[in-house]
């Protein structure tokens, strides 16, 4: 039995439910309202849904892609994507720009090219075809450079202009630049060239010739610009 000190208190609504329901949610669950601030140094992205289904409406994938993941043992890739930086107009382009530029000119022409195919006529189609062909050939070439995997890729060519501005300051002095090849590239070439100073080295112990000015009085003697010609017009004479 409720406690009498409580009876006939101002503000208690007597032969009413104690719980009120209503449609709106808890007020944790409630979403707070949100207004954007209208600023000009605010970008306002405005996305279109239907604009972005019709941009990829009618394509479809090609090659060997996979988009499961990691379902199983090997690792698949779906695609690749990269971001390719451009000069701006007027400014100079770096090598690694103008290689970015052509592959998507190239690009672009094959797909004008792919587009002009599909509209020509029956006897035009061969011609558009050889083209695409070419193009798409020569496109592959230029991929094949792969610049943009280079470890030691300088896009901005600080290092070009560190070298231009030290040369300035040094004038009249020796500079020695080295060419910096692939390991492997380098080793066999360093291989071939220790080969044929080898073989060299051995020709002129045969011959006799240790200098420039003995080889040369060897050329006149015989009228032969090479070892071998010499040997045999000696070999002759003999």
């Amino acid at each position: 039995m409720a406690d009498p000190k409580y009876e006939n208190l101002p503000g208690i609504a007597y032969d009413q439910p104690d719980v009120y329901e209503t449609a709106d949610l808890p007020e944790a669950d409630q979403p707070e309202p949100y207004e954007e601030e209208e600023n000009e140094c605010i970008e306002q992205l405005h996305l279109s849904v239907k604009d972005s289904f019709n941009k990829f409406k009618g394509k479809f994938l090609t090659g060997t892609v996979d988009f499961s993941d990691r379902l199983s043992r090997k690792t698949r890739i779906g695609y690749r994507a990269g971001e390719w930086e451009l000069a701006a107009e007027g400014e100079p382009e770096t090598v690694l720009e103008r290689y970015n530029r052509l592959r998507c000119e190239f690009s672009e022409l094959l797909e004008q090219v792919t587009e002009q195919q599909n509209k020509a006529t029956e006897s035009e189609k061969d011609e558009f075809s050889k083209l695409a062909s070419q193009i798409n050939t020569t496109k592959k070439l230029l991929e094949e450079l792969k610049l943009e995997e280079g470890e030691q890729i300088d896009p901005k060519a600080e290092k070009l202009k560190e070298y231009l501005a030290s040369g300035k300051k040094k004038q009249g002095e020796v500079v020695t630049a080295h060419l910096k090849l692939k390991p492997d590239v380098n080793l066999a070439q360093t291989t071939r060239i220790a080969q044929l100073e080898h073989r060299l080295h051995k020709l002129e112990q045969a011959a006799g010739v240790r200098d420039e000015e003995a080889f040369r009085r060897l050329q006149t003697v015989t009228g032969k610009a090479t070892l071998c010609g010499a040997a045999a017009s000696l070999a002759a004479a003999a």
